[in-house]
């Protein structure tokens, strides 16, 4: 606890309190945002007098969290869990220069900009806190077949969402794939960045690759279980103090359960492979911590060694099974 005052005290001296995701991980001794590691931090932070202002998850993990002050009654309190929701800061392109242009410009000089860039839209501002638009192909041809003296104005759209980056995502999917785009203001008005349906779909396949893996494993290994053992020796395995929960098969287990079902020497004979327990047990642990942190939802992509964990644990199981 000394340290982490220190640590604080430290920031607030050498940088008036700002201080980069990464380096707060670092402190701690981690590397992404898991939900227990923000609980950790932020509880440990309050329990000396300070918070990080935007919330550790609400940034992405190479952005910036200033150190504030909190009064006695804002401590966090005991058994609170961050609410880990995908916020709009958690997509890269949200925190980047974005290309514009003005509205007085001309129609070649949008064009230009669109052609190199390979954009289908463009930004168009009129001052950095003015009004905020846009144009794609569509509506300069739309402008100019309605006049022959069409200006580059006549095409800007001025209703393209606007999105801040402590905004759940979720809800907002909708608003930016109706219009291909929106824009990242930030509370002052400022652009921050832009998210657009090709940075929602690369964000997607991030966060989604290993909840999709984790599901067939876990599938594999239920359908493991069922075909070796009776439905009374799964029961035995339940937690006894959910006396109001019947195990009748896999499915009704909790991966907890299984693994130790499975790391039995005499149960984990009864696969009849050629696996062996130690190494199974090794990579079924690493296996229940990885998808332990996925299905809490980290704001941060697995790292590479976690998705090989996911993946080994997938072929032991898979060469178990025979396939």
């Amino acid at each position: 606890m000394a340290d982490s005052l220190q640590w604080i005290e430290s920031v607030l001296e050498s940088s008036d309190g700002l201080v980069s995701v990464q380096d707060v991980l670092a402190r701690w001794g981690a590397k992404r945002r898991g939900y227990k590691v923000v609980e950790e931090i932020e509880r440990e932070a309050a329990s000396l007098g300070y918070s990080f202002s935007p919330r550790l998850v609400d940034v992405p993990l190479d952005g910036q969290v200033k150190l504030v002050e909190i009064a006695a009654e804002d401590d966090v309190a005991e058994g609170d869990e961050p609410q880990l929701r995908m916020k709009v800061g958690w997509i890269p392109t949200a925190f980047c220069e974005v290309v514009s242009i003005n509205s007085s410009a001309t129609f070649a000089e949008a064009q230009s900009l669109m052609v190199a860039h390979d954009y289908s839209q463009l930004a168009v501002f009129d001052g950095q806190r003015g009004r905020k638009g846009a144009i794609t192909w569509e509506s300069i041809a739309q402008a100019r077949l309605r006049s022959a003296e069409a200006r580059l104005a006549d095409a800007v759209d001025w209703n393209v969402p606007q999105i801040g980056p402590e905004d759940d995502l979720l809800p907002l999917i909708g608003r930016i794939i109706e219009a291909g785009f929106a824009l990242v203001v930030s509370s002052d008005r400022l652009v921050q960045g832009i998210v657009t349906t090709a940075d929602l779909s690369a964000q997607f396949e991030l966060v989604a690759k290993p909840f999709l893996v984790i599901g067939e494993v876990e599938r594999s290994l239920r359908l493991l279980i069922d075909s070796t053992f009776e439905a009374s020796e799964l029961e035995s395995e339940k937690d006894q103090r959910d006396s109001s929960r019947t195990v009748g098969s896999a499915s009704d287990m909790t991966l907890g359960e299984q693994k130790r079902l499975l790391e039995r020497p005499a149960n984990y004979e009864r696969l009849d492979t050629w696996v062996p327990r130690s190494v199974f047990v090794d990579q079924m642990t690493n296996f229940v911590r990885v998808r332990n942190e996925v299905m809490h939802f980290s704001p941060d992509p697995q790292d590479d060694d976690d998705l090989q964990a996911i993946l080994s644990f997938q072929r032991l199981v898979e060469e178990i099974q025979g396939r």
